[in-house]
C-alpha cells in the first residue's frame, strides 16, 4: 500500500485549488456558503489534517441538504481524497484493518463522484480525476488490475487542459501495476519503466518510488522465469539508476533491498545487476578505484558504510551462489579494508569464515578466527564463528582445542552441546562425553544429533568398561530399534556386540554382530567382522576367527582403509603366530608371516607396528630370521618412540632385550653398543627405562637366590639408569608410560615425590586412556595428601573420575580405598560409608578388606547408627581376629557400644554389659600371644586399643554389673547355674 502514499500529492492539491475558481449555478448566499466551507477544508487538507478536512466536508454536506451537481461532485472527490490519505497513514503506522476501512469508504465516495455527470455549467468537473484516484486506492489494496482500468480509463476520458496528471507519477504506477497484475505485463511494465526512467528530471520521478517499480518489475521477470530479460533491461537503464542512487543514502538503502530480494528469488546475476547501479567506486561493478568514495569528492560515511558493506557482502554471497567462491572471498577481503570493530566487520569475518568451511579450507578458517574472533562485538556472530571454527578443528583432529574453545562460555547451546561431545568423544575423553551428556543430552532435539551423540554415550560407556552401565543404557535406548535403523543405530549394535563380548554371552554377540556382516558400509561390516572373529577366536575356533579376519582385510583393502588393514593383518598374525595352539607346539607358524611381511611393508611406522612385531616374534624365529627381526625391532622401537601415543612399545622393548639375550649377549654388552648409536633423545630414554626395569628383574631374581651383592649392584645400576633419566629428559621428552615409571620411583623410592606430579600431568595430556587413569590415580594420592582443602577436593574429583572409568579393576579398586580413607580422614562419615560399602561389594577377600570394613563400622559410630555400628564391628572381631590393627580398635568400639547400650536381654546371660564383658574378656585370650609376638610391630594406636580393653575387663570385673569369668567357671565346677 505504501507504494502510492505520496506520489499524487501535488495534483490532488492542485485540483482542490480549483474548486474556488469555479462558477457555482446556487444562489449567492449558498454559493458563499459553500466557498468558505470548502477553503476551510482545503487548509485542513494542505495541513495534511485529515480528521479535521473530513469533519468540515460532512458540515458542509449537512448545512446544504440541497447541492448542485458540482458541489456534490467537489464534496464526494475531497472527501474521498481525505479518507485515502487518512487510509495510507493508517496502514502505514500499522493499524492495517483500520487503514483498509478507511480505503474502501474513500472508494465508495470516489466512485460515486465519477457517477455525477452534470452538464453545461453544473458539469462535475472531479468525475475524470475520480477514475485515477480509484485507481491508485486499488493499486494501494493491490487489486492491479482493477487499478489499471481505472488508469486505462482515466487517460482515455480526461480533458486535455483540465484533468492534467503527474506523468513520471502514472509511468511508475503503470510500471508497478503492469508487473504486479494477475498475467503480469512485461512489455508495457518495463516500457512504463524506461520511460521513467529516462525523463525522471523532466517529469520529477519521485526516486524513492522509481526504486519500487524496479523492484516490482523484477519480480515480475523472475516469477516468469526471465531473469536474463530483466538483467538487460536494468543494463540499458543502469546508468539513469545509478544517478537515481545518487539522490541519497535512503535510495540506495532500497535498491540494496531490490538486490538483496532478487538473491532470495535465486536471481543472482539480476542481483547483481542491481548492486550495479549502486554509485560506489570501490566494489565489483567498479574494479578500478582504490578507496571506499561515492563518485564525486565525498567519502563513505555514517549509513552508506553500512550499506556499501552489506552490498560487497551480498556480492560475495550472489559469487558464492554463481560458483565463483575466488571472487566472493576477495571481496570479502575487500570489506575488511579500513572497517573497524563493527556489525559489518563481524559479519564480514562471518562471511569470509564460512566461505573457507564450504571450500573445507579449515587452516584458512582457524587462520580467520584466531585473527578476528576476539574483536566479534554481535555475541550470535561470535557463536556462528565458533561453530564454524570447531568443525574446522574437528576436521584437523584438534579436539583438545575444541574443548577450549567452548571452556568459560557458560551453558552452551544445543548446536555448541553437539561439536563439544563430538569432540571430547574422537578425543577418546569418555568421561568427559558421560558429564556433557548428563548436561546436555535434553537440549539436543534435533533427531539425528541425538542418535549421534547417544552413540557416543554408548561407545564411551563400552570404552571405560562400564559395562552394566551399558548394558542399562543398551535396554533403554535400543531394546526395540533394529540395526537398520539409522548409522548409530548400526552402530550401536556393533558396541552392543561389544559388551556381550565382555560379559562372555559370546552367542549374544554373535547374533548382534549377524545383521552387521553384510552391512552395506562396508567400513562397519569389515569392524564386525573383525569382532567376530575376536568371539570365535576366545571360542578356540581357529579356522572361523582366521576367515572372518581375511574377510575383514579384503574389505579393507577394497576400501583402501589402512586402519581397519592394519587391525586385521595384526590378528591375523596374532592368531597365526601363537607359538602354542591348545597346549601343542603350533606346527604351523610360517602361516603368519605373509600377513606379517604384508604388515612390516607397508605400515612399520604405525601405532600397531609394536603390537606386530612381538605377535610375530616365534614365527619369524622358527622362519631363522632373527637377525632381520632384530633390525626390525630397531627400526620399529626407533620411530614409535618419537610420538606421543606409544601403544605396545613398553612390551617390545622388554622383548627385544631378552631376544638380545637369547642371542648371547649380556645387558652390559648391549646397553654399551646401543649407547655407541648416540640415539635421538626419546629412543636413548627408551633403552634407559627397559634397562631399569630389567636390572630391577634381575635385582629380583637374584634376592630370591640370596645373593645379595649381585641384588645390591643391580638395584644401584637401575637406581643411576632411573636418575639419568629424570636428569636429562624433561616429561615432554619422554614416552608416557617412561613417565609412569619415573613417577613411580620418585614417589617410592625418593623424598621428593610431588616432583612426580609433572610426569602425571603430562601423561594425562598424551597417554593413552589407561596411561591417562593410572596417571590420574597417582595424581590423586600426592594431592589427598596435602593439606589444602582445595588440594583434596581436586584429588576427590580424579579419584571419582578414575572409579568410573576402571569400575572393578585394580585401579578403580585402588581408587576407591584411597577414596575412602580420604573421606575418612576428613570425617565424611555418609560418603565413607556410601563407598566402602562399595568395595566391599565389589572386592573379594583381599589384604585391605579388613581396613576397609573397620572404616565403614567406624562411619557407623560416628554418625550414630549404633546398631550398624555393632554388626560392623562383630564382622570384624569374626574375620580378623589376629589382625590386631584393625581387631584391637573395632572390639574395644564394640565392647563399648554394648555396654553403653545396656539392653536387659530375656535373661541375664543376654544382656548387653555381660556380653560386652565376655567378648573383650574372649578378645584378649585369643589375641594376648599375638600381642606379645608382634607388640614391637604394632602402631600406637592398635597397643593403646588393646590395652584399653583389658583395662574395661578389670574395671568391668570390679564393678559387680556382671559375673566374672572366674564365678562362670566356679559356678560350672559347682554344677550351678550362672543365671
Amino acid at each position: 500500500m505504501d507504494r502510492i502514499n505520496d506520489m499524487t500529492d501535488g495534483l490532488l492539491k492542485r485540483v482542490a485549488g480549483s474548486v474556488l475558481a469555479c462558477v457555482c449555478l446556487a444562489g449567492p448566499l449558498q454559493a458563499q456558503q459553500f466557498d468558505e466551507g470548502m477553503t476551510r477544508a482545503v487548509e485542513a487538507l494542505d495541513d495534511s489534517n485529515w480528521n479535521v478536512a473530513i469533519e468540515r466536508l460532512q458540515e458542509i454536506g449537512k448545512s446544504q441538504p440541497e447541492q448542485t451537481v458540482y458541489q456534490k461532485g467537489a464534496i464526494s472527490y475531497h472527501h474521498g481524497y481525505a479518507l485515502m490519505k487518512r487510509g495510507l497513514q493508517s496502514v502505514e503506522s500499522g493499524r492495517v484493518k483500520e487503514g483498509e476501512q478507511d480505503l474502501q469508504a474513500a472508494y465508495a465516495m470516489l466512485d460515486a463522484c465519477a457517477r455525477l455527470k452534470g452538464e453545461g455549467e453544473d458539469l462535475n468537473v472531479y468525475r475524470k480525476r475520480a477514475l485515477l484516484y480509484q485507481g491508485a486506492i486499488s493499486q494501494a489494496l493491490e487489486k492491479y488490475d482493477e487499478a489499471l482500468a481505472f488508469y486505462d480509463r482515466f487517460l482515455l476520458e480526461r480533458d486535455q487542459l483540465r484533468d492534467t496528471y503527474e506523468r513520471g507519477v502514472m509511468l511508475v504506477n503503470l510500471a508497478i501495476c503492469y508487473s504486479l497484475k494477475a498475467e503480469p505485463d512485461l512489455e508495457q511494465a518495463s516500457g512504463a519503466f524506461q520511460d521513467a526512467v529516462t525523463n525522471r528530471e523532466r517529469w520529477k520521478v519521485d526516486d524513492v518510488q522509481l526504486v519500487r517499480s524496479l523492484g516490482s518489475t523484477m519480480e515480475a521477470y523472475l516469477e516468469k522465469g526471465k531473469e536474463k530479460e530483466y538483467v538487460a533491461l536494468v543494463e540499458a537503464c543502469r546508468e539513469s539508476l545509478t544517478d537515481v542512487a545518487r539522490s541519497g543514502e535512503s535510495v540506495r538503502r532500497q535498491v540494496l533491498r531490490v538486490a538483496i530480494r532478487a538473491a532470495e528469488m535465486e536471481a543472482y546475476d539480476a542481483s547483481n545487476m542491481v548492486l550495479s547501479c549502486l554509485p560506489y567506486q570501490m566494489a565489483p561493478w567498479n574494479k578500478g578505484a582504490n578507496d571506499l568514495n561515492l563518485l564525486g569528492e565525498e567519502g563513505v560515511k555514517g549509513g552508506d558504510a553500512e550499506v556499501l558493506t552489506r552490498a560487497l557482502e551480498l556480492a560475495a554471497y550472489n559469487a558464492e551462489k554463481l560458483g565463483k567462491v575466488d571472487e566472493a572471498v576477495s571481496l570479502c577481503h575487500e570489506m575488511l579494508k579500513g572497517l573497524e570493530p563493527s556489525p559489518e566487520l563481524d559479519r564480514c569475518v562471518l562471511q569470509l569464515v564460512r566461505l573457507a568451511h564450504l571450500e573445507k579450507k579449515d587452516e584458512e578458517v582457524v587462520k580467520l578466527a584466531d585473527a578476528y574472533l576476539a574483536r566479534i562485538q554481535e555475541e550470535e556472530i561470535a557463536r556462528e564463528l565458533r561453530a564454524y571454527l570447531a568443525d574446522s578443528l574437528l576436521q584437523l583432529g584438534s579436539y583438545d582445542q575444541v574443548q577450549e574453545l567452548y571452556r568459560g562460555q557458560g551453558h552452551l547451546v544445543a548446536d555448541e552441546a553437539f561439536l563439544l561431545i563430538r569432540a571430547a568423544y574422537l578425543g577418546a575423553k569418555y568421561a568427559q562425553v558421560l558429564e556433557l551428556m548428563e548436561q546436555y543430552q535434553a537440549d539436543i532435539s534435533d533427531k539425528l544429533r541425538r542418535e549421534e551423540v547417544s552413540y557416543y554415550k554408548l561407545a564411551s560407556l563400552v570404552r571405560m568398561q562400564l559395562w552394566p552401565e551399558a548394558e542399562e543404557f543398551l535396554a533403554e535406548h535400543y531394546q526395540d530399534r533394529g540395526a537398520a535403523d539409522s548409522e548409530f543405530y548400526r552402530l550401536a549394535h556393533l558396541e552392543k556386540a561389544q559388551v556381550e563380548f565382555a560379559r562372555l554371552d559370546l552367542d549374544a554377540a554373535q547374533e548382534s554382530l549377524a545383521s552387521l556382516l553384510d552391512d552395506p558400509d562396508k567400513t562397519l561390516a569389515a569392524t564386525a567382522l573383525n569382532l567376530l572373529g575376536n568371539i570365535q577366536q576366545s571360542l578356540r575356533e581357529r579356522k572361523e576367527a582366521r576367515e572372518s579376519y581375511e574377510k575383514a582385510l579384503k574389505l579393507g583393502q577394497e576400501l583402501g582403509e589402512d586402519e581397519l588393514i592394519q587391525e586385521s593383518l595384526f590378528y591375523l598374525v596374532a592368531l597365526l603366530g601363537q607359538e602354542q595352539v591348545n597346549g601343542a607346539k603350533n606346527k604351523n607358524l610360517k602361516e603368519a608371516l605373509p600377513y606379517f611381511d604384508a604388515f612390516m611393508e607397508k605400515y612399520a611406522d604405525s601405532e600397531y607396528a609394536a603390537q606386530v612385531l612381538v605377535a610375530g616374534m616365534a614365527a619369524m624365529r622358527e622362519a631363522d630370521r632373527s637377525g632381520e627381526y632384530l633390525t626390525l625391532f630397531h627400526k620399529v622401537i626407533s620411530q614409535m618412540s618419537a610420538r606421543d601415543r606409544t601403544p605396545g612399545l613398553e612390551l617390545a622393548m622388554d622383548t627385544y632385550l631378552w631376544l638380545l639375550q637369547e642371542e648371547g649377549k649380556t645387558f652390559s654388552e648391549v646397553y654399551q653398543e646401543l649407547s655407541r648409536w648416540h640415539p635421538p633423545v626419546r629412543l636413548s630414554a627408551v633403552y634407559r627405562d627397559a634397562f631399569a626395569r630389567a636390572y630391577d628383574g634381575f635385582e629380583n631374581k637374584a634376592e630370591g637366590k640370596k645373593d645379595a651383592s649381585r641384588a645390591l649392584l643391580n638395584d644401584a645400576r637401575r637406581r643411576i639408569l632411573m636418575k639419568d633419566l629424570i636428569a636429562d629428559y624433561p616429561p615432554e621428552a619422554l614416552a608416557p608410560y617412561i613417565m609412569l615409571n619415573v613417577a613411580s620411583y620418585l614417589v617410592e623410592e625418593t623424598d621428593t615425590p610431588e616432583r612426580a606430579l609433572l610426569y602425571y600431568e603430562e601423561v594425562i595430556k598424551r597417554g593413552t586412556i589407561r596411561e591417562h587413569i593410572e596417571a590420574q590415580l597417582g595424581m590423586a594420592k600426592l594431592l589427598n595428601k596435602r593439606d589444602e582443602d582445595g588440594d583434596k577436593e581436586r584429588a576427590e574429583l580424579l579419584l571419582l573420575d578414575v572409579i568410573a572409568r576402571s569400575a572393578g579393576d585394580e585401579m578403580g579398586d585402588e581408587a576407591l580405598l584411597v577414596l575412602v580413607e580420604s573421606y575418612a580422614a576428613r570425617g565424611r562419615w555418609p560418603e565413607v560409608t556410601q563407598w566402602a560399602k562399595r568395595y566391599l561389594e565389589q572386592k573379594g577377600h583381599d589384604a585391605k578388606r579388613a581396613k576397609v570394613s573397620y572404616m565403614l563400622a567406624k562411619s557407623y559410630d560416628e554418625r550414630g547408627m549404633f546398631e550398624d555400628a555393632i554388626v560392623s564391628y562383630g564382622q570384624i572381631y569374626a574375620s580378623y581376629l589376629n589382625s590386631l590393627e584393625i581387631s584391637a580398635p573395632a572390639v574395644e568400639r564394640l565392647a563399648r557400644i554394648t555396654w553403653e547400650r545396656n539392653k536387659p536381654g530375656n535373661s541375664p546371660a543376654d544382656a548387653d554389659r555381660q556380653i560386652a564383658y565376655q567378648l573383650a574378656h574372649r578378645y584378649l585370650g585369643l589375641t594376648k600371644e599375638v600381642y606379645e609376638d608382634q607388640e614391637d610391630l604394632l602402631s600406637e594406636g592398635a597397643k593403646k586399643s588393646w590395652k584399653a580393653i583389658e583395662a574395661l575387663v578389670d574395671q568391668w570385673e570390679k564393678s559387680g554389673e556382671i559375673k566374672t569369668v572366674e564365678q562362670l567357671l566356679e559356678d560350672r565346677r559347682k554344677g550351678k547355674k550362672s543365671f
